[in-house]
Formats: structure tokens, C-alpha cells, sequence
């Protein structure tokens, strides 16, 4: 940061070549802005110096505030949402910045890339979902599957219910308590560190007793798509059949998002860097007045950026007017304490980390 002498500088221009400018004058760090309003109000404004902005003159009694209508919290929610789905992080460059561009275009983009992102990233974690259903399902049937019967005869028994499921190995000896007091079977068919899985077969009389049983022990009972019409062997085999298929398609998805990681990451990055500088834009363009046509923008200026500033906005049309004038007694600065880009651009997001 350096001390440097300032003057006042008045620009009028056309409305829809706000964002431009005022991006360009963002990234040279040339303007220390003052609110227009005030400017105009005080007759401090230099409009009528403008001559060849005749119809901005003839506007002039049609000015209000300059409001906003960008939704830069969305995109910054999109991409920040991208960039955690996606694993990566995010650099603010200048160079992302340089040359024209629409915003709103901009934004479209990010929402398209958010959307087809969103979409292949929840069938990804439903297959994560199916697999690790399928994954205890399984746990069921390993150690039954060399069992030459078939479970519809089982499930069909006209007296008895079957019920399949798990409970936790802290209540096991609530359940052998209570059910070595009627009438039903409970096989364990496999157990892991906090589960066993078991199948309990009990006479349709004693249905509500063992209802509430189950209820009290925190029984889990298997929830699954799967027909239980075969033999525990074909079963078995089915469930092999569908662990591989729904692998092969997560297999596919995570290809498809490793893709699309390596062809859209840097436009994200990109795009992060657009919307820091965006933030700091509509700050700038807070201080702005607009007429129906035209905008009306002041602020101080370093002395010795005067001639990079016109140069900086000298591609723009004719009527894009520019009119500097030296301090008055008892008004502004005489010399500013200038940011450099960095701080400039990333200052606007800090408060939202």
C-alpha cells in the first residue's frame, strides 16, 4: 500500500456498459469511489461538462440509486458445492479476469455444470446405497446358501411365520430370555462386531407376543427387494449377479466424474475468480446512480493513473464520457491509501468463511 495524490474524476455513460467498465476499473485499482448521489445533490457533478452526452443530460432528472439484480449468492453457492463434490479447491487469478465477458453468461454456466454435477453425483451415492444394501444382504445368505431347500416353502408355511433380521449383541440375552418362553425357533445365521443376524420361525398364535418382543429388544428386521422364492443357493447367486452390475455402473459414474473433474475444473476455477471480482463490481456499482439510459459514476483518482485509466477505457464508445477536475477546499481526500488486486478481490468473501 503507498500514500499518492488524488483527483476527482466524473464518467457518464450508457447502462449496458456498466459491468464492463466498471470490472475495468476494479482490476486497475484506480478508483477510490464516491457515492454519485451525493455528488449530484451537492452540484458537485461535472454532467454538464459532458456535451457530447447529450442525451444523458436530457435523463439527468430520471436518476435513482443503482440496484442490484444478480444473484451472486446462488453462483457462489453452486461453486463452492462443485468444488466440495468435486474434491478441489479454488485460486483466485487475475488472468481469469482479463478481456469482456458477460456475468450472466457466466452464471448460466455454473448452474448447467451444477445441475448435470448434482445429477450424476446422486446416482452415485444411491448406488453407493444399493451396494451397501446388497453388501447385508448378504450376510444373510453366505452361510445358508449349500441349504438345499426352497425358501418359499418356508415362507408360505401356513401356521408359521419366518422373520429375518438382525439385533444387537447387548440385547441377545433379552431375546433368549423372553423366547425360551413360547413357542419359536431363532437361527443365527451370521454375526459381525455388533450384530447378529438371525431368522425366527414362531407359530401364528404367538404372533403379538413375539411382536412385542422384538419391539423391546430393537430388532432390525431385513428390508429388501430381493424374491425369496428359491433356493437359498439361487439366492445367493442373484445377489452376486446385482453386486456386480450395480459395481460396474458405479465403476462407469466414477469415470464419468473423474471426467468431467479434469475437463471443467479449470473454468471453475475460472468462474470462482469471476464471481470474487463480481462481488467487489457490485460494491463499486453501489455508489453508482442510473437513469432510465445512462449511469453517472465519481470518485477519487491517483494523479499518476489518470492517463491509465483513459487508456484503460478509451475502446469504449463515444458516449462513455470522462471528466477529471482538482480537489475543492474542505472536499475529499487529497491522497488515499490504494489496495492492491488481491486484497481488492478476495476482501468481499472473507466474512462469508
Amino acid at each position: 500500500m503507498s500514500l499518492q495524490k488524488m483527483e476527482m474524476v466524473n464518467m457518464v455513460g450508457r447502462i449496458d456498459q456498466l459491468d464492463r467498465i466498471a470490472r475495468k476499473i476494479v482490476l486497475a485499482s484506480s478508483v477510490q469511489m464516491v457515492n454519485a448521489f451525493d455528488e449530484i445533490k451537492n452540484n458537485h457533478f461535472s454532467i454538464l461538462k459532458a456535451s457530447r452526452n447529450v442525451g444523458a443530460v436530457i435523463d439527468y432528472s430520471n436518476i435513482h440509486p443503482y440496484q442490484s439484480t444478480k444473484d451472486l449468492a446462488k453462483v457462489e453457492e453452486q461453486l463452492l458445492s462443485l468444488a466440495n463434490m468435486l474434491g478441489i479447491t479454488y485460486t483466485v487469478k487475475r488472468q481469469y479476469d482479463a478481456g469482456d465477458y458477460s456475468f450472466t453468461e457466466t452464471a448460466q454456466t455454473v448452474n448447467k455444470l451444477y445441475r448435470t454435477l448434482s445429477a450424476q453425483m446422486k446416482k452415485y451415492e444411491q448406488l453407493q446405497k444399493d451396494l451397501a444394501k446388497i453388501e447385508h444382504l448378504k450376510k444373510y445368505f453366505v452361510n445358508i446358501k449349500d441349504i438345499d431347500i426352497l425358501l418359499s416353502d418356508v415362507v408360505n408355511m401356513q401356521y408359521i411365520r419366518m422373520r429375518i433380521g438382525k439385533i444387537a449383541k447387548n440385547n441377545i440375552d433379552q431375546l433368549k430370555k423372553y423366547y425360551s418362553r413360547i413357542s419359536a425357533i431363532v437361527l443365527k445365521v451370521n454375526e459381525d462386531k455388533d450384530f447378529q443376524y438371525i431368522m425366527i420361525f414362531y407359530p401364528e398364535y404367538v404372533h403379538n407376543e413375539v411382536e412385542r418382543l422384538l419391539k423391546y429388544t430393537h430388532f432390525h428386521e431385513l428390508v429388501t427387494d430381493f424374491n425369496f422364492e428359491e433356493k437359498p443357493g439361487e439366492i445367493w447367486k442373484a445377489i452376486l449377479a446385482h453386486q456386480k452390475t450395480m459395481q460396474k455402473k458405479l465403476d462407469q459414474l466414477k469415470a464419468a466424474i473423474e471426467q468431467f473433474t479434469k475437463e471443467y475444473r479449470h473454468d471453475l476455477n475460472k468462474f470462482y475468480s469471476r464471481l470474487c471480482l463480481e462481488y467487489e463490481v457490485e460494491q463499486l456499482k453501489s455508489y453508482v446512480v442510473c437513469s432510465n439510459s445512462f449511469f453517472y459514476l465519481t470518485g477519487w483518482v491517483p494523479v499518476q493513473k489518470k492517463d491509465t485509466l483513459e487508456k484503460l477505457l478509451a475502446d469504449y464508445p463515444e458516449d462513455l464520457s470522462i471528466v477529471f477536475k482538482k480537489k475543492e477546499k474542505e472536499k475529499g481526500p487529497v491522497h488515499s491509501l490504494m489496495e492492491n488486486f488481491r486484497s481488492r478481490i478476495v476482501r468481499p468473501l472473507l466474512h462469508r468463511f
